[in-house]
This record gives structure tokens, sequence and C-alpha cells, in this order.
């Protein structure tokens, strides 16, 4: 099977946006994660002071 030129850069394009969102949706996942650490963090905090 040949593929043309133009489909070529077509291809190269989609496999470099393809690359860019997985990275953009990989650093999301991440800031969401931080996030509910963090929020687990303060409740846990909540929870031992109200325990005291």
């Amino acid at each position: 099977m040949t593929i043309n030129a133009p489909n070529r850069v077509l291809i190269c394009t989609y496999v470099i946006v393809l690359e860019v969102i997985t990275q953009y949706f990989q650093k999301l996942c991440l800031d969401i994660l931080h996030a509910d650490r963090s929020v687990l963090r303060t409740q846990h905090r909540a929870k031992d002071k109200s325990s005291e």
C-alpha cells in the first residue's frame, strides 16, 4: 500500500496532534490527582482536629 505525499502530511499532523493531546491529558490528570490529594489531606486534618 503506497501513501501519497498529502496523506503522509495528514498522518504526521494527526500523530503530532495526538501526542500533544495525550501529554495535555496526562498533565490534566496529574493536576486533578494533586488536587484530590490536597483535598484528602485537608479532610484528614479536619478529622484529626474534630477527634481531639
